[in-house]
């Protein structure tokens, strides 16, 4: 029991942080959008 919980917690653990590492790299993605909008200013917000 203890080393079925301990297998679906690592399981958890990986997914989580390859959950985290595909929102960084959307944020940075996000960001430079963000800067290249500014710096051509084609959207009027």
């Amino acid at each position: 029991m203890a080393k079925e919980v301990a297998e679906s917690a690592d399981l958890e653990m990986t997914q989580f942080q390859k959950n985290l590492s595909d929102r960084q790299l959307l944020a940075k993605l996000a960001l430079l959008a963000m800067t290249l909008l500014k710096k051509g200013d084609t959207l009027k917000l």
